[in-house]
């Protein structure tokens, strides 16, 4: 399956962090499995771009299935070390 490019952008002496929307027309998040992000051209007279890091992030959706499975805090018992060992695989 070929990819579908959605967004291209130009940027000059960027620096810092740049906010790229994963967004459609109607404001509505993209829906993928992969993101690719390619620098179709070096800056500075041909120096290498480099990316230090990059986060993405993705909204929140509630669903009947996390409503379900839902744990109050007064339902987990912490365990001892000793009741830890006990349950742990020993080889």
């Amino acid at each position: 399956m070929d990819p579908i490019y959605t967004i291209q952008l130009e940027l000059v002496e960027p620096s810092g962090w740049i906010h790229v929307p994963l967004t459609d027309n109607h404001k509505k998040p993209t829906r993928t499995f992969m993101i690719q992000i390619a620098v179709l051209a070096n800056h500075q007279n041909g120096r290498d771009t480099h990316m230090r890091q990059i986060k993405i992030y993705t909204p929140v959706e509630e669903s009947s299935i996390e409503v379900k499975n839902q744990v109050r805090m007064e339902e987990v018992k912490l365990l001892s070390l000793k009741e830890c060992l006990s349950y742990c695989c020993r080889w």
